[in-house]
């Protein structure tokens, strides 16, 4: 097992305490010095040091970040981050500013070296090149980018994402069965408080619905005007949004599958728009319009949808969902709010088709479900899932990968393939029997 020695700038003396005894008891991950001022991390940062963390009170600002990077010597250095913010946005700021990327800050010695991607392995001497996506090079520099060398040949794309040179996923259709939906299902995925994991759950939810070998078409679509989190979490460029929708030369469903972008195959995501003047374009009658379109054209549509329901867009996803989704955490702050939402999604007439959430539920929480069931109507709980705490699933999103695909062992992943298989049932399609094959029993495929 490789351990890595680190180095620690911080001021609380139990962050530092806690990481120095997790270390010790056999992880892999082992303090060897440690500082509370940058300017003191010439010396604190020696030959023997394979990273430093830094903690997020020393990388408030890009400036004072980008010091304390500099005084690291050329060793990688990770920012230490809370649960609260958005986790796309601050690690794109840490790594802005000169960090190889973001860790949690927890004692938990394992937990954080589970996000030391690379570190232990080989020092380096100038600022570290940004090992982010290709997507996410694209959309910073507005410029366009070759597909990755590992893409195979012949994956759709639409006219606007030719003209970036996206190329999607790096995956080419895999063989398998085609499958029926046994109903078509467009999930709504609400939440009236941000940070409870709405868009981390639209984007797996999408992304469980297409395993590998099953021929289902999904569309993620990002109704979130205000945050335009679906675009951050999933790494794409701004090749088309949502405000191109309303200039559709036809309603034809190839031509609506080319104005959305590919993430993988099978699942193609419209994103929402990133400029004001295109967010203004979003309106109830194009929000109807494009949930009819997708309907049409995909086997399952997600929505994620804004917060506030004083949002004509919101209340449009909501009424013509058959099934919405509502995520929140086991806080005062994120149940206060569901309680008051349930009134307004009764008024709607959505409460029958709603399905509580609880995401990223720790061992000891301020409210447990006993809590919960005497402020909820038993028609909003007669259907509700609880998706534990999981470390790993949250280091997989902060790097702008969906854990259903690159971690699908972790007890996230697992909940999201419970939940889309709950959603949006499906059948395996049955070969059609010719004459022969009816009076052999033997069936040919079409």
């Amino acid at each position: 097992m490789v351990v890595i020695r680190v180095a620690v700038l911080s001021t609380d003396r139990e962050l530092c305490d806690g990481l120095v005894a997790s270390g010790l008891s056999g992880g892999a991950l082992r303090v060897v010095s440690a500082c509370h001022r940058p300017s003191d991390l010439g010396e604190t940062v020696t030959a023997d040091v394979d990273a430093v963390l830094v903690d997020e009170e020393h990388g408030r600002s890009r400036e004072q970040a980008a010091k304390v990077v500099s005084f690291c010597g050329g060793v990688p250095a990770y920012l230490l981050v809370g649960s609260g913010g958005d986790p796309v946005e601050i690690w794109r700021r840490a790594r802005a500013a000169g960090f190889r990327g973001v860790a949690p800050r927890s004692r938990d010695a394992a937990l954080v070296a589970a996000s030391l991607d690379g570190a232990g392995q080989a020092r380096v001497s100038p600022a570290p090149e940004p090992q982010a996506r290709p997507a996410q090079v694209a959309q910073a520099a507005r410029v366009p980018v070759p597909p990755p060398s590992s893409a195979r040949p012949g994956l759709a794309a639409g006219p606007l994402e030719r003209a970036l040179g996206w190329r999607g996923g790096q995956e080419s259709e895999a063989p398998g069965e085609r499958v029926l939906v046994a109903k078509q299902e467009i999930v709504c995925v609400f939440s009236p408080k941000g940070g409870v994991g709405k868009t981390s759950i639209a984007a797996n939810l999408a992304a469980a619905l297409r395993p590998a070998g099953v021929r289902l078409k999904v569309c993620l679509i990002d109704f979130d005007i205000e945050r335009s989190g679906v675009q951050r979490a999933l790494g794409l460029p701004q090749s088309v949004s949502l405000a191109e929708w309303a200039d559709l030369p036809s309603d034809s469903a190839d031509l609506v599958r080319e104005y959305t972008v590919e993430y993988r195959p099978g699942l193609r995501v419209l994103p929402a728009p990133s400029r004001l003047e295109d967010a203004l374009r979003v309106g109830p009658d194009l929000a109807e319009r494009v949930i009819a379109l997708a309907a049409r054209a995909f086997d399952a549509v997600i929505l994620d949808t804004g917060g506030s329901l004083k949002e004509d867009v919101a209340v449009i996803c909501l009424e013509r969902a058959t099934r919405v989704v509502v995520p929140c955490t086991l806080e005062a702050a994120s149940m206060s709010m569901v309680v008051d939402a349930q009134e307004v999604l009764g008024s709607l007439g959505v409460l029958e088709k709603a399905m509580l959430v609880v995401n990223q539920a720790p061992r000891n929480p301020q409210i447990g479900m006993e809590d919960i069931r005497r402020y909820l109507r038993d028609d909003f709980l007669r259907w509700h899932r609880v998706i534990p705490y999981d470390p790993q699933a949250r280091a997989v999103m902060s790097r702008c990968e969906l854990p259903v695909l690159v971690a699908p062992s972790c007890p996230f992943a697992r909940e999201m393939r419970l939940l889309a298989a709950e959603l949006v049932p499906v059948v395996e399609s049955r070969p059609r029997a010719g004459l022969l094959g009816r009076l052999f029993g033997r069936g040919k495929a079409d």
